[in-house]
């Protein structure tokens, strides 16, 4: 009975001090990564469907490159739900630096398409992402939340350029 009483507390600190230490691992690359979006274009553009580009820009604070192997991204602009993407790429930012991933969305929605094209006609929108990065930190597997509402200002992108005429006589 004794040995019983003495091994309960033991056991009980143990599963609390591996819960904790466990907790520890994803708040520090959670408190060390950051998520923009920094870029939006429409491609594909067909009858039926289609493809919004959006680039994110992550921010990888620790002192020790971290490596990305996806993520799932829901994405509202001007509060409005545009949709949820996700990408399979692995992405190794180093230390104290920042990498691109890219996330294609299918619109199948002419409102949602017109949404995004006035936004990026208007080169201006706000925006509200959710997502959910998956990382591996000193070789364990993490998932990092990420929450964020921001202003996107899109660069002007210039007309294309006039067809030159071939000339009539040589």
């Amino acid at each position: 009975m004794n040995l019983r009483c003495r091994l309960v507390p033991a056991f009980l600190l143990s599963v609390a001090l591996a819960s904790f230490l466990g907790a520890c691992a994803t708040n520090r690359v959670e408190e060390n990564v950051d998520l923009r979006l920094v870029d939006l274009q429409l491609e594909g553009i067909t009858v039926l469907e289609t493809s919004a580009v959006f680039t994110f820009r992550i921010q990888n604070r620790l002192s020790e490159p971290l490596t990305i192997e996806g993520g799932e991204h829901k994405i509202y602009l001007n509060l409005r739900y545009i949709g949820s993407g996700v990408s399979k790429e692995t992405l190794i930012i180093p230390r104290l630096s920042e990498g691109i991933q890219t996330v294609k969305i299918r619109l199948t929605n002419l409102a949602t398409v017109k949404r995004v094209a006035d936004a990026i006609a208007s080169k201006h929108t706000t925006y509200r992402i959710e997502s959910v990065i998956y990382a591996k930190d000193q070789g364990q597997s993490v998932h990092v939340a990420v929450a964020r509402r921001g202003d996107l200002k899109l660069k002007s992108v210039p007309p294309p350029a006039a067809p030159r005429r071939a000339p009539l006589f040589k």
